[in-house]
């Protein structure tokens, strides 16, 4: 029998992620109580006006198909939305709706990259940028960031890792998993490196940039020689808890858009018909009902760090946006608990879920596997039910090597 599937589909991954809140599911279903941090959902139910909105239009026979780029009204919004937000002054044709902003991700790594091209994709970040960029028949490649250097960008270390076949270089600001936001000082001293490589385009993943504790997010292209080379990517998802809704949008100059464009309308044509016009209304609307989500966001992260920090060995950093904490649990590495080792951030995943049932996500597919992800976009009692139950765990873990420790003693 000769080929059935292309190498790039059996190469692909599951994600970390979804992998976990299959488990997490089961072993609910199975009647267990199990807390689960892992995946990145607001537990907000989507403002009921949004609601009404998507009511009204499917009331008015938005039920058709719909243009391939996005609604006016819906573009429109975006633009107004990114010039409010950002100062940016995007034209309404270069916006592009996507049906999530995964397919956003998704048209531009085929837009860009082919066999022998280069991506650069700053750590610690979301897997699925590397599923893109090897389904596209690129090459990742990984730089990483520092806890002691608060995940900032090293630009000597990403000059070092650019080449003739870099093509893309992807930032997520501000960052899961671990919420930094990158300064403008980074970020110009980005535009500078590709100023010097005019093949070389940033692509700035800029969903959670409505979610922000502190400091102020800065997109590439607001600055000086930015907008020329930069490919914005945001949604809905997030800041507005419409993840089921499946809205995302590029903006990019018009040539850019207009490919984007063109390769959406060859896999999916046009998002949802009633559904855009939902999200028109709520960039133009629910900017207050995004603003208290976010002063919620913000009550759970100080638990959670506070509660972090009170574990033993833990180092955590404290995320100035998103809702996930992304602490350093190394030290417990080479801990044993009744015969299971934890040699890393995988075998911690497993075993915090499948003893103490606490779902969170291993740093391993993050590029960071000293560390676990855990969100904060849960109630403060099961933030702290779950917390309690990874220190608990932990605990054992630290009693176990200590009770261990004499063993490992020779005696002459």
């Amino acid at each position: 029998m000769g080929r059935i599937f292309t190498q790039r589909a059996i190469n692909l991954s599951v994600s970390p992620t979804t992998e976990m809140a299959v488990k997490s599911r089961a072993l609910q279903q199975a009647g267990y109580d199990v807390v689960d941090m892992s995946a990145g959902v607001p537990d907000f139910d989507t403002p009921d006006e949004i609601k009404d909105a998507a009511s009204a239009a499917l009331a008015a026979g938005y039920t058709k198909y719909s243009p391939i780029p996005g609604i006016p009204i819906l573009r429109e919004a975006i633009a107004a939305k990114l010039k409010r937000d950002n100062g940016l002054d995007y034209k309404p044709t270069e916006i592009v709706v996507s049906n999530g902003a995964k397919q956003s991700l998704a048209n531009v790594c085929m837009a860009f990259l082919e066999p022998g091209d280069e991506a650069i994709i700053i750590g610690p970040c979301w897997p699925a940028y590397a599923n893109m960029i090897e389904f596209a028949g690129a090459k990742s490649v990984f730089v990483p960031t520092q806890l002691e250097n608060g995940f900032h960008i090293d630009i000597n270390i990403l000059a070092n890792s650019v080449n003739s076949a870099t093509k893309l270089i992807i930032l997520n600001s501000p960052s899961n998993p671990s919420g930094v936001i990158y300064t403008r000082e980074e970020l110009e001293a980005l535009i500078a490196l590709i100023r010097k490589n005019p093949d070389i385009w940033i692509l700035s993943d800029e969903i959670y940039n409505m979610i922000l504790f502190g400091g102020v997010h800065v997109s590439p292209a607001s600055l000086p020689y930015g907008f020329e080379r930069t490919v914005i990517i945001n949604g809905l998802s997030k800041a507005f808890s419409m993840t089921g809704w499946r809205v995302g949008y590029t903006a990019a100059p018009a040539p850019v858009a207009a490919i984007l464009s063109k390769i959406q309308a060859v896999l999916t044509a046009g998002a949802n018909s009633f559904v855009q016009h939902a999200a028109a209304f709520a960039l133009n609307e629910m900017e207050s009902a995004s603003r208290m989500m976010r002063d919620s966001y913000l009550e759970r992260r100080d638990m959670t760090v506070s509660l972090l920090r009170a574990i033993p060995k833990i180092k955590v950093h404290t995320p100035d946006a998103t809702f996930y904490a992304f602490p350093d649990v190394s030290a417990y590495f080479g801990s044993e608990y009744n015969g299971i080792v934890i040699r890393d951030a995988d075998d911690m995943a497993t075993y915090l879920l499948d003893k103490g049932f606490v779902a969170i996500v291993s740093g391993v597919e993050f590029g960071t596997p000293n560390h676990i992800r855990l969100t904060f976009s849960i109630s403060h009692d099961n933030i702290r039910k779950g917390i309690a139950r990874i220190a608990d765990m932990l605990e054992k873990l630290h009693r176990s090597r200590k009770e261990k420790q004499p063993c490992q003693k020779k005696v002459f």
